[in-house]
């Protein structure tokens, strides 16, 4: 005899995780969940959650120290057992693919790299699970709200573009004394005359090839400061595809697709053409309420391959992503943008770690920070089983970010086909995984083999190599 029993009408979830993310390495995360089910009588649940993750990242004040990094949220989702559609739909989407709707409204407090970030976000989505294997969601009116913190603190945090700043300010200022006088009197501010100098065809003509060098990494500190002090509008439409073999006792070589398409900014395109003065670089741009908003296709593929042998496993990974801006945009947004390294990429480069954009010689200091529109990385990996506990594995990643059109002439950051093979980053090492009830626990070592962003002839690093110095990642999970 069963007997089936509801499950109860709220419950109360009081918990502290120990997590990973890319940005802030192993972190500690508080969190209250509230769950109200059948609010409206039709299978409905309201879900309510706060929390909070700290951790640490790399300071952007000092590339060789971390600093306590934070994220602070409110979210809530409404969920259905339908699509909220104003049509019947079954004939397209039978109820065995189990649609769903969910509505989400959220806000966050970021403290992570430099000036931190205020964000906003609501979406509508559905969710159509067509087998255990295949699922599609599609997200409709997907919009988020970025305010950056801060922003005229910028300098004082991103001390390495002061640094560069400085250097041609004082170089500029004996080129043209009386800007300089204009500057010191108040008359112009430092925005203003990053524009002269960046606009001064004079000045960037008669400089030598160390001038020239420290103009072009000047030109990336200011694309730097424009999109990390942007505040944006994201309004989009999201589809994502995926295709899960993984676990699946019939599927021993298993295989994984997840595809993901995002369209941004069209319908802001149709109502606004008011616009604002722009960055120092950045071309003035159409907002809505004061805020510009962000158009930009973007697209994301992952696709990896499980190979057994007996208890063995080789595994492929390549993750392909590419943002294009256009109309109102002429950068994809910060945060929609691609960056290097991290315990799930290519874990010889810490996030933010000197990897790239592709083969560029700019000062490192400037370079640190970047992030691009194109993104391309192929991980492989070997995964040895000790026991039924301990694992092992060898591993060899392979990548970097690129620009689709460079904004900084000379800056050597454009993706090229006849290029790019030889401007990834190329790093191995081995790692240790222990696997406890249903946690595992990840150790990997990493070194650099090939960095494209030293000088021609000194790229392959073997003979830099440092056994006891290597990259450590520390995570939870299998990176892929």
């Amino acid at each position: 005899m069963y007997v089936l029993k509801p499950l109860p009408k709220y419950e109360l979830k009081v918990g502290t995780d120990i997590n990973y993310s890319q940005l802030l390495n192993l972190g500690v995360s508080p969190s209250v969940d509230l769950t109200t089910r059948n609010i409206f009588g039709g299978a409905e649940n309201l879900s309510t959650s706060l929390s909070g993750t700290f951790g640490s990242i790399r300071s952007t004040k000092d590339i060789d120290r971390r600093v306590l990094a934070y994220e602070l949220s409110a979210q809530a989702s409404l969920s259905f057992p339908r699509l909220l559609l104003p049509f019947d739909y079954y004939k397209l989407l039978p109820k065995k693919y189990s649609p769903t709707s969910s509505i989400v409204l959220g806000a966050s407090v970021q403290n992570n790299i430099g000036l931190g970030r205020v964000n906003f976000n609501t979406g509508l989505n559905y969710l159509a699970t067509v087998n255990d294997k295949v699922s599609h969601r599609l997200t409709l009116f997907n919009t988020q709200l970025s305010l950056t913190k801060n922003k005229d603190a910028y300098y004082d945090y991103f001390v390495n573009d002061e640094a560069i700043r400085s250097e041609i300010f004082d170089d500029y200022f004996a080129f043209k004394p009386s800007v300089a006088q204009d500057f010191s009197a108040g008359k112009l501010t430092i925005d203003e005359v990053s524009r002269l100098i960046t606009l001064d065809q004079q000045y960037a003509s008669g400089l030598n090839q160390q001038g020239a060098d420290r103009f072009i990494a000047f030109v990336g500190s200011l694309i730097n400061k424009d999109r990390q002090t942007q505040d944006v509008l994201i309004s989009s439409f999201i589809y994502n595809f995926v295709y899960n073999e993984i676990g699946k006792k019939d599927y021993p070589n298993s295989f994984y697709f997840n595809g993901k398409i995002e369209l941004a900014g069209n319908i802001f395109s149709i109502f606004n053409q008011k616009r604002n003065d722009g960055g120092v670089i950045t071309s003035p741009e159409r907002t809505i309420f004061g805020v510009p908003y962000a158009q930009f296709v973007k697209f994301d593929f992952d696709v990896r391959k499980y190979f057994k042998f007996n208890n063995n496993t080789l595994v492929l990974r390549q993750f392909v992503g590419v943002g294009i801006p256009y109309g109102n945009s002429s950068n994809m947004p910060v945060i929609r943008s691609y960056f290097n390294g991290g315990a799930n990429d290519i874990r010889a480069w810490i996030p933010f770690g000197g990897l790239g954009p592709a083969g560029s010689q700019i000062d490192e200091r400037v370079r640190t920070f970047m992030t691009e529109n194109m993104k391309l990385t192929t991980n492989v990996e070997f995964r040895v089983p000790f026991n039924g506990t301990y694992e092992g594995a060898l591993f060899t990643d392979i990548g970097n970010i690129w620009a689709l059109k460079s904004t900084n002439d000379g800056s050597g950051d454009e993706f090229k086909f006849n290029k790019f093979l030889k401007q990834v980053g190329i790093g191995s090492g081995f790692g240790l995984r222990v696997n406890i009830a249903y946690i595992t626990l990840r150790l990997d070592l990493a070194y650099k083999m090939y960095d494209p962003n030293k000088p021609e002839g000194d790229r392959w690093r073997l003979k830099y190599f440092q056994p006891f110095k290597p990259t450590l990642n520390i995570a939870f999970g299998y990176p892929f």
